[in-house]
């Protein structure tokens, strides 16, 4: 898969904009974890880029807006609102908080743009989850590692309500450990899933404030990440993260909700996130502890490409060490001379990815998260594959046959199935004499004469 576009020396975790009309726009968030600066960095910075995929890879994105956050993220968001131009960006902190901003007062530099801070969890927000359906946008689903699941409603953006997903009576199971990720349902939008530490992937009914069911591993696997099809309401797929068995797991509701009726194998090791495309639901992206990223063909079950992230310009670097001082010093003096934090620990030249995320209104792009701090952006196109992309696929043609007959085919309306028909038609001799003299017409004279 050939890189579009490279953000360097940023840890983070990101999403796309929700608007098709800022398609290029992307949010990062310092992600928790040992920051750029090692053990003297303990803050964090939201940003938004634009990509400017038209510039080719040689244009740097363009930073729009930056701010400054005493916590780093735990998780970010970016979700439509009806009342805020730009929507509203989310940033799960560590230390318990969602922080909420408008979008295109950050853009705007307006100093303003913070909106609020709801105190949700005691500790990091893990997971953040804006609720899919245009109805329902202003929901916001968030998972926490105290193991808790809240349920925010952003009519109001400065006065958010998080209430718990089911009540404790009607609550068939809760989850005993750190909840590391959410998915809501695309078809059905009361219907929201969450996995955690303790091998369980429970969805919620929160119509009716109880739980559906619970998917699990006998042996308590740990799931890493959730993904629904984006078109079937009733199908799943849980990521393993665990050595022993790094699997991705399809279950389909209707039929068990004790064992999936799918495995998939691809990674070595333990697989850390999943995204399924949602302009075409036969295409998944994994990445894994084994360094792979793999786009998956679903329907054949098998990887058909895997995604080579570049080496960092830094990457066959030696670091020297500082020469120690001879006189007598403090601790603090010790580690006043040099950067206090070794190259292992801030994770430099570590390639693999350890997120992906599909662009959500830019067909076939993909952007990937490195343990080395950069964000590389890729394009799906020239990936293989015994068939292209949905969403490059002609919607109709239609080919020329002997005697006036002509074969045409295409889709009337969305989500119809294609139509192919056999029709004739016949010369019309005065078109065919007007054709000819405009023809010779254009020949002899400049285009715009005749225009």
């Amino acid at each position: 898969m050939p890189l579009a576009k490279t953000i360097a020396d940023r840890g983070s975790c990101v999403c796309w904009s929700p608007y098709s009309e800022r398609r290029e726009l992307l949010a990062l968030g310092t992600k928790e974890g040992i920051g750029a600066n090692g053990f003297d960095d303990y803050g964090g910075r939201l940003e938004i880029y634009d990509l400017d995929f038209s510039g080719g890879a040689d244009k740097a994105p363009k930073l729009l807006a930056t701010i400054e956050t005493k916590q780093r993220f735990g998780s970010i968001a970016w979700g439509p609102h009806g009342k805020l131009k730009g929507g509203i960006i989310c940033g799960g902190m560590t230390d318990g908080t969602v922080k909420l901003w408008d979008a295109q007062k950050l853009i705007d530099g307006s100093p303003d743009a913070h909106i609020v801070d709801c105190k949700t969890h005691d500790r990091c927000v893990q997971a953040l989850e804006f609720n899919p359906h245009p109805n329902m946008s202003h929901i916001l689903a968030t998972g926490g590692a105290d193991n808790q699941v809240y349920i925010i409603d952003l009519s109001n953006p400065t006065t958010p309500n998080p209430v718990l997903p089911a009540t404790m009576e009607r609550a068939g199971q809760w989850h005993n450990a750190a909840v590391n990720t959410l998915a809501w349902n695309p078809q059905v939008a009361h219907i929201l899933a969450s996995a955690a530490d303790d091998g369980t992937c429970i969805v919620w009914d929160l119509k009716n404030n109880k739980t559906f069911c619970t998917l699990q591993q006998p042996l308590r696997l740990r799931y890493s990440d959730i993904a629904w099809n984006p078109n079937e309401g009733f199908q799943i797929i849980t990521a393993i993260a665990d050595d022993s068995k790094p699997l991705l797991q399809v279950w389909d509701l209707r039929k068990s909700t004790t064992a999936p009726f799918k495995e998939l194998q691809g990674h070595t090791r333990a697989v850390l996130n999943i995204a399924w495309n949602k302009n075409d639901t036969n295409i998944l992206a994994s990445c894994g502890e084994d360094g792979k990223t793999l786009i998956w063909d679903l329907f054949l079950g098998q990887p058909i490409s895997e995604v080579e992230t570049p080496k960092s310009e830094n990457s066959s670097e030696q670091q020297q060490a500082p020469e120690r001082p001879q006189e007598s010093m403090s601790a603090n003096d010790l580690f006043s001379f040099g950067d206090s934090t070794p190259r292992a620990l801030t994770g430099e030249g570590d390639r693999r990815n350890n997120s992906v995320a599909w662009a959500t209104h830019v067909p076939g792009v993909l952007a990937c998260c490195t343990f080395d701090k950069r964000v590389n952006v890729f394009s799906l196109h020239g990936i293989g594959g015994q068939k292209p992309p949905k969403y490059m696929r002609r919607p109709a043609g239609a080919s020329f046959g002997f005697g006036g007959r002509y074969a045409s085919f295409g889709c009337p309306e969305k989500g119809q199935a294609s139509q192919v028909a056999l029709n004739s038609h016949t010369s019309d001799s005065a078109t065919v004499v007007r054709a000819k003299k405009y023809l010779e017409t254009a020949a002899q004279t400049p285009l715009r004469e005749i225009c």
